[in-house]
């Protein structure tokens, strides 16, 4: 140690320096010790807002992977993507609530005379009910039961609402933040079991779509979107499986609720069950169905889409037909239609494979398409459906479906059952779902079967499953698949298309056996099946029949009316216009006013001078129903007659000649337009509802003139009043 300090050399100028730095430092701690804590929480922020930027960013990264994801779900995705041919979805708008006795409100004259139904929304397509995206309900802060009937576009409007806000279009911008996530039933419980958390099924879900990227760090995303109340959960499929299993998603999803209240959720589902979703506080809404712009857009979107990206893949040589002639051709007919039978109509008509005019043989010749390059391909995913049918599940393992062989070849009774089950076998051949294995891959790749999480398999809609399925079915009894089995969609859909295509005796039996129901579900459900039924059905004569007797019966509600009715007009019988035609004489106030809504669905030309009639009836409702329909069938007699009402008829008539008129976009706002500047004043006034209907920039300026320069004072608060509700927010 002594040696040490003898050697230690002492340098004079580095001691200075040291010193002033160490007094430097000791200085600039005491100055800067009061902003120490400033400077920690500047760093801890710093470092939370990088943890954040890296949430948002694989957010936004999942987003994208949902957007990618959600392109594919619809039928002709092996063609297009779903933006080429995407008509927007739009929810059936709930009638307001009114008063008896009291004035109805500007604009819900149609509202008032047309029945809300839901689950037969096609009466109200026609007539252009008022509607609204899925995301305005959303932007509400409602957690929604999305209802639709099978084909009717809940799975589209599902992806659409993703598209919205991924690309933070309007009217999405409510949701802002939100981070959508999409899955099916099917995926979500693959055994079927609910022993796993619904967190923890959901992402495991949403893994089979997300990117490599995404999936690290799925879990923790999902989890911290749960947490912080900013996921919208959307769920498919619900309307697809049976009761059992609907029960064990309703307490799953109420499990979930529990531990995560904010969640945003819609659940896909059927119009006739959703119970135990309102006890979760889901409010039901309802798609519309399609009207004729929506249809016309589809075909010039599908029209354009085939042109650009199928047509120069065909062979050299293929006849080319006009678009301009196979669009015309499917306008022709009844406009009113789903969209699934619009895709699968469209679909035939520009392969040039389709083989009738109905809705079954677009149907088989979409399965036809898929199937007749694969050889054995078809009885096999014949048996396949049934198998999945019989098991009342969404989805199956193929392995598993192997197992159901025994089942399917079961032990007849009766003679007559045992020879219709020999020839079952031998049409189909035994173990024919043994050959699928090898086909998955094509089958996959053109879209007829899906792969579902826990290497099961559906198909590509439910009612295709159903109609393979009814195929499978065509020569063997159907008791021993089906009647023992409580009501689902597999079991309704194979039953209509069995009905559809041989005599369905036991079929009817069996659901007309609950006829004492005074809901008539039976008959409706029947009904149902008269859109897919050939004229030359056997059966559906007696059904057009019982539909017609219920619908004249006494002391039935008007809502149940309105469904009975519209079966029959969704039948396309061409009885069904001489049947409105003379139920329109009859006693009863509703049956007229619904014989009236019923004759401007089919556009029945001879049914001019009754509508006329009615125009003139005493009871309001009646003749504002026949000014509705006058419009919709929109030929020069109409038209005068409408005219007549609007100069000479009550406020009553002529403000429903006028809201009526708005829905011609042609020579009905050119008679509005001429309304509003006639001397008569009541003609003006009633001219302004009927402007009011009119979603365009020149109806909003002559309200706005009118609302300032008419000389009557009844005009111009009739205008002020249409123009103010027009400028309130969300209006």
């Amino acid at each position: 140690m002594v040696d040490f300090f003898q050697d230690l050399v002492f340098n004079q100028i580095s001691f200075i320096i040291g010193f002033i730095a160490g007094a430097l430092g000791l200085w600039l701690v005491t100055k800067l010790r009061p902003a120490f804590p400033g400077i920690i929480q500047s760093i801890r922020t710093k470092s939370k807002s990088g943890r954040s930027g890296l949430i948002s960013s694989n957010a936004q990264r999942l987003r994208q992977d949902m957007l990618r994801h959600v392109q594919g779900l619809h039928l002709a995705s092996p063609l297009f993507a779903l933006d080429e041919v995407l008509v927007a979805p739009r929810m059936l708008a709930p009638p307001p609530p009114s008063e008896p006795g009291q004035e109805a409100a500007p604009g819900d004259i149609l509202s008032q005379i047309l029945p809300y139904l839901p689950d037969w929304p096609e009466l109200a397509a026609r007539y252009q009910a008022k509607t609204f995206p899925l995301a305005n309900a959303l932007g509400a802060g409602a957690n929604l039961v999305l209802t639709g009937n099978p084909g009717s576009g809940k799975t589209t409007a599902l992806a659409h609402l993703i598209c919205q806000l991924v690309r933070e279009e309007p009217p999405a911008e409510g949701l802002a933040g939100y981070l959508p996530v999409y899955t099916h039933v099917a995926d979500l419980f693959p055994e079927p079991s609910f022993e796993q958390p619904l967190v923890e099924s959901i992402c495991e879900s949403v893994q089979s779509y997300a990117s490599s990227l995404s999936a690290n760090r799925l879990e923790n995303l999902l989890r911290s979107s749960f947490q912080s109340g900013k996921i919208l959960l959307l769920i498919d499929g619900l309307d697809e499986v049976n009761a059992a299993f609907h029960s064990q998603v309703i307490r799953s999803l109420a499990n979930l609720m529990d531990e995560y209240p904010s969640t945003r959720l819609v659940v896909a589902s059927a119009p006739e069950n959703y119970s135990g979703l309102l006890e979760l506080g889901l409010a039901p809404i309802a798609m519309a169905a399609w009207d004729e712009r929506q249809y016309l857009s589809f075909i010039s979107k599908w029209s354009r889409s085939w042109y650009r990206n199928i047509r120069p893949l065909m062979e050299e040589g293929t006849v080319q037909i006009d678009p301009r002639l196979l669009n015309a051709w499917q306008l022709a007919e009844n406009p009113i239609i789903s969209p699934i039978d619009a895709t699968l109509k469209a679909w035939a008509v520009f392969s040039g494979d389709i083989i009738g005019p109905g809705h079954l043989d677009a149907l088989e010749s979409y399965v036809w398409r898929m199937t007749n390059h694969l050889k054995d391909a078809r009885p096999g995913l014949e048996d396949f459906a049934l198998q999945i049918v019989a098991a009342q599940e969404a989805a199956m393992d193929l392995k598993k479906a192997r197992g159901f062989e025994a089942d399917l070849d079961f032990e007849a009774e009766t003679d007559q059952e045992k020879e219709a089950v020999q020839k079952d076998i031998s049409r189909r051949g035994k173990r024919s779902t043994r050959k699928l294995p090898g086909l998955l891959p094509e089958l996959f790749k053109n879209g007829l079967l899906v792969q579902r999480r826990g290497d099961r398999l559906s198909f590509s809609h439910t009612l295709v499953m159903a109609y393979l399925a009814s195929a499978a079915l065509a020569d063997a009894p159907v008791s021993h698949f089906l009647s023992g089995q409580p009501g689902w969609s597999g079991k309704s859909l194979t039953l209509l298309f069995l009905a559809a295509s041989r005599n369905a005796s036991d079929e009817l039996n069996e659901l007309l056996s609950t006829n004492s129901d005074p809901l008539l579900r039976g008959p409706l459900s029947i009904g149902r099946w008269l859109h897919y039924a050939p004229q030359s059905t056997p059966w559906r004569s007696s059904i057009m029949r019982l539909l017609a007797t219920e619908l004249q019966r006494d002391n039935i509600p008007f809502g149940l009316r309105a469904r009975l009715l519209s079966a029959l007009l969704i039948s396309g019988d061409p009885g069904v216009s001489v049947l409105l035609r003379q139920i329109s004489h009859t006693s009863s106030v509703d049956l007229r006013q619904l014989s009236a809504l019923g004759m401007g669905y089919s556009l029945d030309h001879q049914s001019l001078d009754r509508l006329g009639e009615l125009i003139a009836e005493p009871e309001i409702n009646v003749s504002q129903a026949a000014c509705f329909a006058l419009v919709k069938i929109g030929n020069q007699q109409s038209l005068e007659l409408l005219g007549s009402a609007l100069l000479h008829g009550s406020d009553g008539i002529r403000r429903a000649v006028a809201e009526a008129l708005a829905l011609d976009p042609e020579e009905g706002e050119e008679m509005l337009k001429e309304a509003a500047q006639m001397d008569d004043l009541m003609v003006r006034r009633s001219a302004v509802f009927g402007l009011a209907q009119v979603n365009q920039p020149w109806a909003d300026g002559m309200l706005n003139k009118l609302a300032l320069e008419d000389k009557e004072w009844v005009v111009r608060s009739a205008a002020i009043q249409i123009v103010e509700q027009r400028d309130e927010p969300d209006k």
